[in-house]
């Protein structure tokens, strides 16, 4: 079990010893409870190529402006 210390995105607070391989990156802030993915597992999940989506287009006409 390896334990990090994540700075919060919203309000700066560092949370340390936070054992991210078990909420597979997720933390809570302790200052303002904001929940948010650590930056490192971020990069890891978003990295993999995620599957192309096909629209019907009567969903696409609806999101135009």
């Amino acid at each position: 079990m390896k334990r990090s210390n994540v700075r919060c995105p919203v309000c700066g607070q560092l949370n340390e010893g936070l054992d991210l391989e078990e909420t597979e990156g997720w933390a809570e802030c302790c200052k303002c409870k904001v929940v948010f993915m650590a930056p490192s597992y971020a990069r890891q999940s978003f990295n993999q190529k995620l599957p192309l989506v096909n629209l019907p287009d009567h969903a696409v006409k609806a999101v135009k402006a």
